[in-house]
């Protein structure tokens, strides 16, 4: 037995499908169901992870990071024009995660197959990229950004890939393919830290850690998601730019067909 694999295991999980048009959610719901186990469930591992890969999004994109953050201060006006789009992209998930939260988690647990569902869903947009649609618009505008925000939204349900959809709602708008990649993961990093703020904040009125985990187990996991992250974040970019980004649509049609089957041979 690996020493950590499980640890290794749903680290690497949650670093590729954060990134990759695949739904990090999606396949985390799915080792919950299949592994039945206690660490896919643990709160605490969860955060940690999700800020791992939050430092991956941060460092990939550094340098958009300190021109908007420079632009508080510098009256740039392109950049706080970016600035108040990121801010309008991320409004629509923020409000519907806190007003549906518990909702949202409940759904896949009364009707698992809501999964295999949404993974078909991420899968019919992705196939839209087959022929990527004419750029016509050079910067994201406030109207795009609520476009792009209300899909990040959708992304909260379990199988539904936030970048996915979301590169492809501002694919569908003109955006260029670098912009819509960039707007993507700028809007998402306040809404992944915001849920990281909160899981603390769930963890600590819970007591702090499970029993049973250990601080090594949780850096191993932390690490492998960081890593794993990077990885996936640069490659979504690449098969972005190269026109590629569609082929994931065959990785989840058969994906979700296994998975239904499986629920479905579990009675």
């Amino acid at each position: 037995m690996i020493p950590y694999g499980e640890e290794l295991l749903l680290g690497a999980i949650q670093g590729l499908t954060e990134f990759l048009p695949v739904s990090s959610s999606g396949h985390l719901h799915a080792l919950e169901h299949w592994l039945d186990s206690p660490l896919a469930q643990d709160l605490s591992f969860d955060i940690l992870v999700h800020f791992a890969t939050l430092i991956a999004v941060v460092w990939v994109f550094r340098r958009d990071f300190r021109r908007l953050i420079a632009s508080v201060f510098n009256g740039d006006p392109d950049q706080r024009r970016l600035l108040i789009a990121v801010v309008v992209g991320a409004v629509p998930a923020g409000v519907v995660g806190l007003l549906l939260k518990d909702s949202i988690e409940e759904w896949p647990l009364q009707w698992p197959y809501l999964v295999s569902v949404c993974w078909l869903v991420t899968a019919g947009a992705l196939f839209t990229l087959r022929r990527p649609p004419e750029e016509t618009k050079p910067n994201v505008t406030i109207t795009i950004a609520l476009w792009i925000g209300a899909f990040q939204a959708i992304a909260l349900l379990p199988g539904i890939s936030r970048s996915g959809i979301t590169i492809c709602a501002a694919l569908w708008m003109g955006c260029k393919r670098e912009e819509a990649a960039r707007f993507s993961f700028l809007c998402a990093t306040p809404l992944i830290a915001g849920a990281t703020v909160l899981q603390v904040y769930e963890v600590i009125q819970d007591g702090g850690l499970p029993d049973g985990s250990t601080w090594t187990g949780y850096l191993v996991g932390g690490v492998t998601a960081l890593v794993t992250g990077y990885f996936a974040l640069t490659l979504l970019l690449k098969m972005l730019k190269s026109g590629s980004l569609h082929v994931w649509a065959y990785y989840l049609v058969p994906a979700s067909a296994l998975y239904a089957a499986w629920l479905w041979n579990q009675g």
